[in-house]
This record gives C-alpha cells, sequence and structure tokens, in this order.
C-alpha cells in the first residue's frame, strides 16, 4: 500500500511538468578528438587508423585531463596520427629476455624491433608534434605502449597550455 502511494505521488511530479535534468559534464576536462588524414597506401593507411584506435584508448585512459569526443567540432583538443615506423637499434643493452617471452623460445631469436609513433596535438593557437620515448627493451606491447607513453606527453603539455 505505501509502495503504490510512493508510485503515485512520483508519478504526479513527472505530470506536473517537473523537468528531468540530466548531470552537467565534467568541468575541467579536455574534449579531445583523435584522426588521421584518409590518404595514404593500403597498409599504411590501416596501420594509422589502429594507431588513431590505440591513442584514443589511451587519452580516454586519462580520465582526470580528457574526455574522448565523437566530432572535430566538438574538441578542445585535436590530435592527428601522422605516421608510424618500426625502428630496429644497432645495440641494446639491458637485461636478457625474461621466462614465457617469444626471444626467449628456441628458433624465435629476432631483432628487436622498437614502435616509433609521431602525433600532432593541436590547441587553439598551440600546436607540439610528439614522438614515443619508449626505449626498445620497453616495448613489449607495440604501438599500444607508443601510444600510452604518446597520452602522458600531450596530457603534460595541455596542463601547460591551458
Amino acid at each position: 500500500m505505501l509502495l503504490a502511494f510512493l508510485f503515485a505521488a512520483g508519478s504526479a511530479l513527472f505530470a506536473a511538468g517537473t523537468p528531468v535534468q540530466s548531470p552537467p559534464a565534467p568541468a575541467g576536462l579536455l574534449r579531445v578528438y583523435v584522426k588521421t588524414d584518409q590518404t595514404g597506401e593500403g597498409s599504411e593507411l590501416t596501420n594509422r587508423r589502429q594507431s588513431v584506435t590505440d591513442m584514443t584508448e589511451s587519452l580516454t585512459a586519462k580520465k582526470k585531463t580528457f574526455t574522448v569526443v565523437d566530432t572535430e567540432a566538438d574538441a578542445d583538443l585535436l590530435v592527428e596520427v601522422l605516421d608510424r615506423a618500426l625502428y630496429v637499434p644497432k645495440i641494446i643493452m639491458g637485461i636478457g629476455p625474461r621466462p614465457g617471452d617469444p626471444s626467449s623460445i628456441a628458433g624465435m631469436a629476432q631483432p628487436v624491433r622498437s614502435p616509433v609513433l609521431r602525433v600532432r596535438a593541436t590547441r587553439g593557437k598551440f600546436a607540439e608534434v610528439f614522438t614515443n620515448k619508449n626505449k626498445p627493451a620497453e616495448s613489449g606491447r607495440g604501438w599500444k605502449m607508443a601510444a600510452d607513453d604518446l597520452a602522458g606527453q600531450i596530457e603534460k603539455w595541455a596542463k601547460a597550455n591551458r
């Protein structure tokens, strides 16, 4: 009986025209949009699009600084994936592979390839080109690790240029 009364009272409030408000947008967050040029050779374009996905995920993880938007017009900060390449360093110094790493399996010894990802971040009149700074020994997660490194660099840059 009490439940029916509460339901009827709540329904009367909505029927009386009480507006339902959505929660406000988080204050202080930069709206960011990630894109790449849509021209280029097929596999290169596919790879850059994958880096757009990786950068979007990495920037989304920075929840205290960024919110990712769906259109360039809604963005305060534009991140454009310029290019990506694999770099094979001449000498790597450090500890050997850990158990279970593909390079520790017999017959799998190959040179270490370090991903190099380059993006341009633009916010108003400020623009900067960033390249990931991962060391070859840290490149186990590949392109995702490069995107994570760049997201950290962009976060610092965006905070300094508010």
